[in-house]
């Protein structure tokens, strides 16, 4: 059967016959033999398993430590906690599904069901750079990624005309910049220019 629990954490009940019984939990190495199940009983066993490990690691480059991010790790059950792990280590969780939120730009979402005894490595593509080059004020800009079939909102900076404050680590990927021409007169329709981000390139970008 499929061990569930229920709001507070507590197993649901099993109803099985009595009778004496060897109990293996599936991925993992937790075996008990000539267990007694008596009638009429609520018979209560007790099993020693390994909790589920998560680490992270950049795809086709594992040895590189991925120290540029964090990661909120939430458990999906309600009020399951929210546990923050740095990208370049490795912790243990108790089974079960969880969402995970990684700080990059745009943010990385995945949702895991974390099992008994296994160790699971979310990976991620090495980032890349974008740098806009205009030497002048443009004033401020609204990057959009690709979501579905459309495109979103997810970040804005201001381009100052200094370029040493014009560069942003970003995710690889095609995007889209939005941003007023004249930025004297920000009613006016915007100007949209695409671009793509590669691993460890920088994407250089002028606003015109």
């Amino acid at each position: 059967f499929w061990r569930t629990v229920d709001a507070k954490g507590n197993p649901d009940p099993q109803n099985v016959p009595s009778g004496t019984y060897n109990i293996a939990v599936t991925n993992s190495k937790s075996t008990a033999y000539n267990v007694q199940v008596e009638a009429n009983k609520k018979n209560k066993i007790f099993l020693h398993v390994h909790n589920a490990t998560l680490s992270f690691a950049y795809a086709g480059n594992s040895t590189r430590p991925m120290q540029e991010f964090e990661a909120i790790v939430t458990h999906r059950e309600i009020g399951g906690k929210q546990i923050l792990q740095k990208c370049t280590g490795r912790l243990e969780y108790e089974p079960g599904n969880y969402h995970i939120s990684i700080n990059t730009l745009p943010p990385s979402e995945r949702n895991v069901d974390l099992d008994i005894n296994d160790e699971t490595i979310i990976t991620l593509e090495e980032p890349g750079f974008v740098q806009f080059t205009n030497p002048n004020p443009v004033g401020n800009i609204s990057l959009y990624c690709p979501l579905g079939d459309r495109f979103v909102r997810f970040y804005s900076m201001k381009i100052s005309g200094e370029p040493a404050s014009q560069k942003l680590q970003l995710q690889p990927g095609i995007y889209k910049v939005h941003f007023a021409k004249n930025p004297n007169m920000p009613n006016l329709s915007e100007t949209v220019v695409d671009f793509r981000v590669e691993s460890n390139k920088v994407a250089e970008v002028e606003l015109k």
